[in-house]
């Protein structure tokens, strides 16, 4: 029996529009990481055993667009995997005051 696996694969990049942010909590301050794009990821299955794909023409791929910042590494990665992260804001859109901030925190700690 093969086992599938399924991840999701970049197979493109578009420059962002400037403004676009990341805003990432930890210990209670909010650091903005700015946005350099956007990531198109499709999902992809492959057989565990062999790292070959597996297709299936019965499915289309589903697709996805993610905002995308820059590591330590110089590597575009996915905005939601930087530690912390909380949410995008838009060109021209407010950094959240210090009341919505604590108000995420409160959240955060009691899902622990």
């Amino acid at each position: 029996m093969v086992v599938t696996v399924w991840e999701w694969v970049t197979v493109d990049f578009q420059t962002g529009h400037p403004g676009w942010r990341a805003l990432c909590l930890g210990a209670g301050e909010v650091r903005i990481v700015v946005v350099a794009g956007w990531l198109m990821q499709e999902e992809m299955a492959y057989a565990e055993s062999t790292g070959r794909r597996i297709a299936d023409p019965d499915r289309l791929p589903y697709r996805r667009v993610v905002a995308a910042v820059t590591a330590d590494d110089a590597a575009l990665v996915e905005a939601f995997t930087v530690e912390g992260f909380w949410r995008l804001l838009a060109p021209g859109e407010k950094v959240p005051g210090s009341a919505e901030v604590n108000a995420e925190v409160r959240r955060r700690a009691s899902m622990r």
